[in-house]
């Protein structure tokens, strides 16, 4: 009998028409510990939630097609993520899909260099993914800039998504405008590099509904979390 959710759960849902057959239908997260009417969402996954261990499991759908349509975010900076003890509890669980969110990427590369001074490194984020490919898992790789584009093209996952970083949340969510330009650098510096896989950008519901609005370049958006 296949375990029910245990945790409160965020879900991002991925909106990519002429990729739908590809991707999966969302990324499940844990849920932020702080409400989103104070934090936004995408700030708030990056703090601390205390879920232990089986967090993780513990948001997996119970339900056999849900589930299999699901991708799973976990924190890959994590230096006491093992990988290969989560890739077993996930590949039990019918999971199929991986990504690095949150990302120690989106925070500002001076906290970021102190995140990393203390183990909490981008360098380690990319390993992982590239050890969950390793292990039969296909990735969605979050990144917020083309500077990125290399790392990330190196652990050769299925998709990538673009994020705003933490200070772009600071006026309230940042508009297509803002998001958009950042999309655009990062879509335009993997194609030169020969990706030709799904590019998502970061959006609203709304958007969604209007593919005209979506920057040059990106072929779908996976939609702000909702619990």
């Amino acid at each position: 009998m296949t375990k029910a959710t245990t945790e409160k759960s965020a879900r991002w849902r991925i909106v990519a028409p002429n990729h739908s057959a590809l991707l999966p239908a969302c990324i499940l997260t844990a849920a932020p510990s702080l409400p989103g009417d104070r934090v936004p969402m995408e700030v708030g996954l990056l703090l601390p939630t205390g879920g232990g261990k089986d967090s993780v499991t513990g948001i997996v759908p119970s339900d056999a097609e849900e589930r299999g349509a699901a991708g799973i975010g976990l924190f890959m900076a994590n230096p006491f993520l093992s990988v290969e003890r989560e890739a077993e509890r996930l590949k039990r669980a019918g999971v199929e899909w991986v990504s690095n969110l949150p990302s120690t990427h989106q925070q500002d590369p001076e906290f970021r260099q102190q995140l990393e001074d203390v183990g909490l490194d981008w360098t380690r984020e990319v390993r992982c993914l590239a050890e969950f490919g390793e292990l039969g898992f296909k990735r969605l790789a979050v990144l917020c800039d083309e500077a990125a584009c290399a790392d990330v093209l190196a652990a050769r996952p299925e998709a990538v998504a673009i994020l705003p970083r933490v200070a772009d949340f600071a006026a309230g969510f940042p508009s297509m405008l803002r998001r958009g330009g950042s999309a655009q650098g990062v879509a335009m510096a993997l194609r030169e590099k020969g990706w030709s896989g799904p590019v998502l950008v970061l959006g609203s519901e709304a958007e969604a509904a209007s593919p005209t609005l979506w920057p040059h370049g990106v072929d779908g958006l996976l939609l702000r979390p909702i619990v």
